[in-house]
Protein backbone atom coordinates (compact mmCIF):
# COMPACT_ATOMS: atom_id res chain seq x y z
CA UNK A 1 0.00 0.00 0.00
CA UNK A 2 1.49 2.99 -1.02
CA UNK A 3 3.02 5.40 1.39
CA UNK A 4 2.40 2.84 4.94
CA UNK A 5 4.92 -0.11 3.46
CA UNK A 6 3.13 -3.60 4.80
CA UNK A 7 0.64 -1.74 7.36
CA UNK A 8 -2.91 -1.64 6.71
CA UNK A 9 -4.75 1.56 8.31
CA UNK A 10 -7.65 1.21 9.92
CA UNK A 11 -9.11 4.05 8.30
CA UNK A 12 -8.96 2.34 4.73
CA UNK A 13 -11.36 -0.36 6.28
CA UNK A 14 -13.54 1.80 8.09
CA UNK A 15 -13.22 4.89 5.21
CA UNK A 16 -15.98 3.14 3.10
CA UNK A 17 -18.05 2.33 5.79
CA UNK A 18 -18.25 5.71 7.41
CA UNK A 19 -18.80 7.23 3.57
CA UNK A 20 -22.01 4.63 3.36
CA UNK A 21 -23.19 5.65 6.54
CA UNK A 22 -23.39 9.24 5.84
CA UNK A 23 -24.70 8.19 2.26
CA UNK A 24 -27.36 5.85 3.39
CA UNK A 25 -28.20 8.13 6.53
CA UNK A 26 -30.31 11.26 4.28
CA UNK A 27 -31.35 8.14 1.78
CA UNK A 28 -29.80 9.65 -1.06
CA UNK A 29 -29.97 8.74 -4.64
CA UNK A 30 -27.69 11.68 -6.38
CA UNK A 31 -24.51 12.04 -4.77
CA UNK A 32 -22.18 14.67 -6.36
CA UNK A 33 -17.99 13.21 -6.50
CA UNK A 34 -15.28 13.25 -8.22
CA UNK A 35 -14.71 10.14 -10.12
CA UNK A 36 -12.02 8.97 -7.71
CA UNK A 37 -14.68 8.69 -5.32
CA UNK A 38 -17.08 6.68 -7.97
CA UNK A 39 -15.74 3.52 -6.40
CA UNK A 40 -16.88 4.54 -2.56
CA UNK A 41 -20.78 5.25 -4.03
CA UNK A 42 -20.64 1.39 -5.51
CA UNK A 43 -19.20 0.18 -2.33
CA UNK A 44 -22.22 2.16 -0.42
CA UNK A 45 -24.47 0.49 -3.14
CA UNK A 46 -23.48 -2.95 -2.17
CA UNK A 47 -24.40 -2.84 1.50
CA UNK A 48 -27.49 -1.35 0.36
CA UNK A 49 -27.83 -4.08 -1.14
CA UNK A 50 -26.47 -6.77 1.25
CA UNK A 51 -29.14 -4.97 3.87
CA UNK A 52 -32.04 -4.88 1.71
CA UNK A 53 -31.58 -8.77 1.16
CA UNK A 54 -31.12 -9.23 4.84
CA UNK A 55 -34.47 -7.85 5.94
CA UNK A 56 -36.18 -8.78 2.33
CA UNK A 57 -37.57 -5.00 1.22
CA UNK A 58 -35.50 -2.38 0.22
CA UNK A 59 -35.54 -0.24 3.16
CA UNK A 60 -32.75 2.08 1.72
CA UNK A 61 -32.52 3.28 -1.97
CA UNK A 62 -29.53 2.64 -3.96
CA UNK A 63 -27.55 6.15 -5.07
CA UNK A 64 -26.33 7.24 -8.27
CA UNK A 65 -22.78 9.64 -9.02
CA UNK A 66 -23.40 12.93 -10.31
CA UNK A 67 -20.59 13.55 -11.70
CA UNK A 68 -19.19 16.74 -13.35
CA UNK A 69 -17.34 17.34 -17.31
CA UNK A 70 -13.99 17.84 -15.22
CA UNK A 71 -13.91 14.33 -12.88
CA UNK A 72 -11.08 15.36 -11.06
CA UNK A 73 -8.30 18.58 -11.28
CA UNK A 74 -4.33 17.42 -11.30
CA UNK A 75 -2.01 19.58 -9.45
CA UNK A 76 -0.65 22.83 -10.54
CA UNK A 77 2.71 20.97 -10.58
CA UNK A 78 1.65 17.97 -12.89
CA UNK A 79 1.87 15.44 -9.90
CA UNK A 80 -1.52 13.54 -9.02
CA UNK A 81 -4.33 15.48 -8.47
CA UNK A 82 -4.69 18.98 -6.82
CA UNK A 83 -5.06 18.53 -2.83
CA UNK A 84 -4.67 20.58 0.04
CA UNK A 85 -3.31 18.47 2.20
CA UNK A 86 -0.17 17.98 -0.24
CA UNK A 87 0.02 22.16 -0.24
CA UNK A 88 -0.65 22.32 -3.97
CA UNK A 89 -4.38 23.51 -3.72
CA UNK A 90 -5.85 27.02 -4.86
CA UNK A 91 -8.54 27.53 -2.56
CA UNK A 92 -11.60 29.41 -2.40
CA UNK A 93 -10.30 32.17 -0.23
CA UNK A 94 -7.19 32.74 -2.54
CA UNK A 95 -6.31 36.07 -3.49
CA UNK A 96 -5.61 37.40 -6.58
CA UNK A 97 -1.55 37.20 -6.00
CA UNK A 98 -1.91 33.62 -4.95
CA UNK A 99 -3.72 32.77 -7.99
CA UNK A 100 -1.23 34.15 -10.18
CA UNK A 101 1.43 32.79 -8.51
CA UNK A 102 -0.05 29.13 -8.65
CA UNK A 103 -0.76 29.51 -12.38
CA UNK A 104 2.50 30.43 -12.86
CA UNK A 105 4.14 27.74 -11.77
CA UNK A 106 1.53 25.50 -13.39
CA UNK A 107 3.24 22.38 -15.15
CA UNK A 108 3.62 22.55 -19.16
CA UNK A 109 5.48 20.75 -21.63
CA UNK A 110 9.44 21.57 -21.21
CA UNK A 111 9.67 21.03 -24.48
CA UNK A 112 7.84 23.76 -26.27
CA UNK A 113 10.23 26.57 -26.04
CA UNK A 114 9.13 28.87 -28.43
CA UNK A 115 5.60 29.84 -28.87
CA UNK A 116 5.95 29.17 -32.86
CA UNK A 117 6.85 25.65 -31.68
CA UNK A 118 3.28 23.53 -32.20
CA UNK A 119 2.85 21.08 -29.00
CA UNK A 120 0.57 19.02 -27.31
CA UNK A 121 -2.76 20.31 -25.85
CA UNK A 122 -3.04 16.35 -23.49
CA UNK A 123 -2.01 16.68 -20.45
CA UNK A 124 -1.07 20.45 -20.34
CA UNK A 125 -2.34 21.31 -16.85
CA UNK A 126 -2.86 24.45 -17.84
CA UNK A 127 -5.87 23.17 -20.64
CA UNK A 128 -7.25 21.21 -17.92
CA UNK A 129 -7.96 24.00 -15.71
CA UNK A 130 -9.36 26.04 -18.47
CA UNK A 131 -11.76 23.38 -19.43
CA UNK A 132 -13.24 22.93 -16.36
CA UNK A 133 -13.34 27.04 -15.44
CA UNK A 134 -13.19 28.70 -19.10
CA UNK A 135 -17.49 28.78 -19.80
CA UNK A 136 -16.42 30.00 -23.29
CA UNK A 137 -16.13 26.68 -24.86
CA UNK A 138 -15.29 28.01 -28.33
CA UNK A 139 -12.66 30.12 -27.08
CA UNK A 140 -10.53 27.07 -25.28
CA UNK A 141 -11.27 25.12 -28.63
CA UNK A 142 -9.36 27.90 -30.74
CA UNK A 143 -6.66 28.39 -27.74
CA UNK A 144 -6.57 24.15 -28.25
CA UNK A 145 -6.22 24.90 -32.08
CA UNK A 146 -3.55 27.74 -32.15
CA UNK A 147 -1.50 25.70 -29.50
CA UNK A 148 -1.24 22.55 -31.48
CA UNK A 149 -0.21 24.46 -34.65
CA UNK A 150 2.12 26.81 -32.71
CA UNK A 151 1.74 30.37 -31.96
CA UNK A 152 0.79 30.40 -28.72
CA UNK A 153 3.48 30.69 -25.88
CA UNK A 154 2.52 28.90 -22.50
CA UNK A 155 3.25 32.69 -20.63
CA UNK A 156 0.18 34.33 -23.00
CA UNK A 157 -1.80 31.21 -22.05
CA UNK A 158 -1.01 31.05 -18.30
CA UNK A 159 -2.11 34.84 -18.46
CA UNK A 160 -5.98 34.08 -19.67
CA UNK A 161 -6.27 31.26 -17.51
CA UNK A 162 -5.61 33.89 -14.42
CA UNK A 163 -8.00 36.04 -15.75
CA UNK A 164 -10.65 33.31 -15.91
CA UNK A 165 -9.68 31.40 -12.27
CA UNK A 166 -9.76 35.36 -10.77
CA UNK A 167 -13.39 36.55 -11.78
CA UNK A 168 -14.32 32.57 -10.95
CA UNK A 169 -12.70 32.40 -7.25
CA UNK A 170 -13.01 36.71 -7.16
CA UNK A 171 -17.47 36.51 -5.67
CA UNK A 172 -16.50 33.47 -3.76
CA UNK A 173 -14.12 35.06 -2.25
CA UNK A 174 -16.07 38.00 -1.02
CA UNK A 175 -18.96 36.00 -0.17
CA UNK A 176 -16.69 34.03 1.92
CA UNK A 177 -15.31 36.99 3.51
CA UNK A 178 -18.98 38.76 3.99
CA UNK A 179 -20.19 35.57 5.71
CA UNK A 180 -17.34 35.19 8.04
CA UNK A 181 -18.01 38.69 9.58
CA UNK A 182 -20.88 37.76 10.98
CA UNK A 183 -20.03 34.24 12.69
CA UNK A 184 -23.18 34.49 14.95
CA UNK A 185 -25.18 33.75 11.52
CA UNK A 186 -23.07 31.24 10.54
CA UNK A 187 -23.42 29.26 13.93
CA UNK A 188 -27.80 29.41 13.38
CA UNK A 189 -27.37 27.95 10.27
CA UNK A 190 -24.81 25.09 11.24
CA UNK A 191 -27.02 24.97 14.39
CA UNK A 192 -30.09 24.98 12.64
CA UNK A 193 -28.76 22.67 9.54
CA UNK A 194 -27.68 19.85 12.23
CA UNK A 195 -31.06 19.38 13.97
CA UNK A 196 -32.38 18.75 10.51
CA UNK A 197 -29.93 16.55 9.93
CA UNK A 198 -30.11 14.93 13.26
CA UNK A 199 -34.00 14.58 12.77
CA UNK A 200 -33.66 13.18 9.47
CA UNK A 201 -30.64 10.60 10.30
CA UNK A 202 -32.19 9.02 13.64
CA UNK A 203 -35.58 8.37 11.68
CA UNK A 204 -33.56 6.31 8.82
CA UNK A 205 -31.67 4.40 12.18
CA UNK A 206 -34.96 3.90 13.98
CA UNK A 207 -36.17 2.57 10.62
CA UNK A 208 -33.43 0.57 10.26
CA UNK A 209 -33.10 -0.53 13.67
CA UNK A 210 -36.90 -2.09 13.53
CA UNK A 211 -36.37 -3.86 10.31
CA UNK A 212 -33.22 -5.37 12.05
CA UNK A 213 -34.94 -6.71 15.07
CA UNK A 214 -32.30 -4.87 17.01
CA UNK A 215 -32.71 -3.20 20.51
CA UNK A 216 -36.83 -3.90 19.95
CA UNK A 217 -38.98 -4.16 23.04
CA UNK A 218 -38.82 -7.04 25.07
CA UNK A 219 -41.82 -8.25 26.94
CA UNK A 220 -41.29 -10.74 29.93
CA UNK A 221 -44.57 -13.50 29.45
CA UNK A 222 -46.35 -15.55 32.30
CA UNK A 223 -43.89 -18.49 32.09
CA UNK A 224 -40.51 -16.04 32.23
CA UNK A 225 -39.40 -15.91 28.78
CA UNK A 226 -39.06 -12.70 26.76
CA UNK A 227 -40.74 -12.62 23.96
CA UNK A 228 -39.66 -9.88 21.52
CA UNK A 229 -42.49 -7.17 19.95
CA UNK A 230 -42.25 -4.45 17.82
CA UNK A 231 -41.29 -0.87 18.54
CA UNK A 232 -43.69 1.64 19.80
CA UNK A 233 -44.63 3.82 17.00
CA UNK A 234 -43.08 7.57 17.00
CA UNK A 235 -44.97 10.10 18.46
CA UNK A 236 -44.82 13.36 15.74
CA UNK A 237 -42.92 16.57 17.19
CA UNK A 238 -44.35 19.43 17.37
CA UNK A 239 -41.90 21.18 15.28
CA UNK A 240 -43.25 19.06 11.87
CA UNK A 241 -40.08 16.94 11.95
CA UNK A 242 -40.09 13.36 12.02
CA UNK A 243 -39.68 11.95 15.77
CA UNK A 244 -38.56 8.74 17.30
CA UNK A 245 -39.88 9.14 21.06
CA UNK A 246 -39.17 5.01 21.28
CA UNK A 247 -35.55 5.06 19.86
CA UNK A 248 -34.97 8.07 22.74
CA UNK A 249 -36.36 5.81 25.44
CA UNK A 250 -34.11 3.06 24.01
CA UNK A 251 -30.96 5.24 24.61
CA UNK A 252 -32.17 6.18 27.85
CA UNK A 253 -32.56 2.50 29.06
CA UNK A 254 -29.57 1.92 27.43
CA UNK A 255 -27.41 4.61 28.85
CA UNK A 256 -29.25 2.96 32.49
CA UNK A 257 -27.12 -0.36 31.44
CA UNK A 258 -24.00 1.65 31.33
CA UNK A 259 -24.62 3.80 34.71
CA UNK A 260 -25.33 -0.14 36.37
CA UNK A 261 -22.26 -1.65 34.96
CA UNK A 262 -19.80 1.27 36.02
CA UNK A 263 -20.97 0.72 39.06
CA UNK A 264 -21.20 -2.92 39.16
CA UNK A 265 -17.83 -2.84 37.72
CA UNK A 266 -16.50 -0.29 40.54
CA UNK A 267 -17.65 -2.41 43.34
CA UNK A 268 -15.85 -5.61 41.93
CA UNK A 269 -12.81 -3.77 41.52
CA UNK A 270 -12.77 -3.40 45.16
CA UNK A 271 -13.62 -6.64 46.09
CA UNK A 272 -10.92 -7.69 44.13
CA UNK A 273 -8.39 -5.51 45.92
CA UNK A 274 -9.88 -6.85 49.37
CA UNK A 275 -9.64 -10.48 48.38
CA UNK A 276 -5.91 -10.24 47.20
CA UNK A 277 -4.91 -10.33 50.46
CA UNK A 278 -6.84 -13.66 51.35
CA UNK A 279 -6.28 -15.55 47.66
CA UNK A 280 -2.78 -17.19 46.58
CA UNK A 281 -3.80 -17.43 42.93
CA UNK A 282 -5.33 -15.38 40.29
CA UNK A 283 -7.69 -18.21 38.91
CA UNK A 284 -10.52 -17.46 40.84
CA UNK A 285 -10.64 -13.77 39.88
CA UNK A 286 -11.15 -14.16 36.29
CA UNK A 287 -12.68 -17.60 35.73
CA UNK A 288 -15.43 -18.22 33.26
CA UNK A 289 -18.03 -17.79 36.43
CA UNK A 290 -16.88 -14.28 37.06
CA UNK A 291 -18.03 -12.92 33.53
CA UNK A 292 -21.00 -15.56 33.63
CA UNK A 293 -21.87 -13.52 36.83
CA UNK A 294 -21.70 -10.23 35.18
CA UNK A 295 -23.42 -11.23 32.23
CA UNK A 296 -26.36 -12.27 34.09
CA UNK A 297 -26.86 -9.05 35.86
CA UNK A 298 -26.72 -7.35 32.17
CA UNK A 299 -29.08 -9.52 31.42
CA UNK A 300 -31.50 -8.65 33.80
CA UNK A 301 -30.95 -5.30 33.18
CA UNK A 302 -31.85 -5.29 29.78
CA UNK A 303 -34.96 -7.36 30.77
CA UNK A 304 -36.18 -4.51 33.40
CA UNK A 305 -35.33 -1.80 31.21
CA UNK A 306 -37.27 -3.65 28.34
CA UNK A 307 -34.47 -4.43 26.15
CA UNK A 308 -33.77 -7.44 24.35
CA UNK A 309 -31.53 -9.90 26.87
CA UNK A 310 -29.48 -11.27 23.74
CA UNK A 311 -28.70 -8.10 21.90
CA UNK A 312 -27.40 -6.56 25.56
CA UNK A 313 -25.27 -9.59 26.14
CA UNK A 314 -23.26 -9.48 22.66
CA UNK A 315 -23.30 -5.71 23.26
CA UNK A 316 -21.50 -5.67 26.29
CA UNK A 317 -19.91 -9.19 26.87
CA UNK A 318 -16.70 -8.17 25.22
CA UNK A 319 -15.95 -5.06 27.37
CA UNK A 320 -16.96 -7.12 30.63
CA UNK A 321 -14.40 -9.78 29.52
CA UNK A 322 -11.73 -7.09 29.25
CA UNK A 323 -12.62 -5.73 32.32
CA UNK A 324 -11.97 -8.54 34.36
CA UNK A 325 -8.81 -9.41 32.68
CA UNK A 326 -8.36 -5.85 33.95
CA UNK A 327 -8.93 -7.06 37.33
CA UNK A 328 -6.46 -9.80 37.26
CA UNK A 329 -3.64 -7.90 36.68
CA UNK A 330 -4.83 -5.72 39.45
CA UNK A 331 -5.08 -8.80 41.78
CA UNK A 332 -1.42 -9.57 40.69
CA UNK A 333 -0.22 -6.03 40.98
CA UNK A 334 -1.70 -5.92 44.59
CA UNK A 335 -0.17 -9.38 45.42
CA UNK A 336 3.10 -8.22 44.72
CA UNK A 337 2.92 -5.27 46.31
CA UNK A 338 1.95 -7.17 49.38
CA UNK A 339 4.35 -9.62 49.37
CA UNK A 340 7.14 -7.10 49.54
CA UNK A 341 5.36 -5.28 52.26
CA UNK A 342 4.59 -1.72 53.90
CA UNK A 343 9.34 -1.04 53.49
CA UNK A 344 8.49 -1.61 49.69
CA UNK A 345 6.75 1.44 49.15
CA UNK A 346 7.72 4.06 51.97
CA UNK A 347 11.64 2.67 51.58
CA UNK A 348 14.16 1.15 53.76
CA UNK A 349 14.01 2.26 57.61
CA UNK A 350 16.05 5.12 58.70
CA UNK A 351 18.93 4.45 60.91
CA UNK A 352 19.04 4.75 64.61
Amino acid sequence: MRGFGRDSPAGFLCYPAAQAADITAFKAELVPVGDDQAPMVEQSNEIVRRLNRQVGRAILPEARTLLTETGRLPSPDGRGKMGKSRGNAITLSASDTEITAAVAAMYTDPGHLRAADPDRVEGNVVFAYLDAFDRDGDAVADLKAQYRRGGLGDVALKRHLTTVLQDVIGPIRERRAEILRRPDTLRDILRDGTARADAVTRDTKGEIYEALGLFAWAKPSGDGRVSRVAPEPAVPRADGLPGARSLREVRDAIDSIDRDIVRLMAERGTEVKRAARFKTTTAGVAAPHRVEEVIANVRSLATRMGLAPRIAEAAYRPMIAAFIDVEREAFAAQQASDAEGPEAADGPPAPP
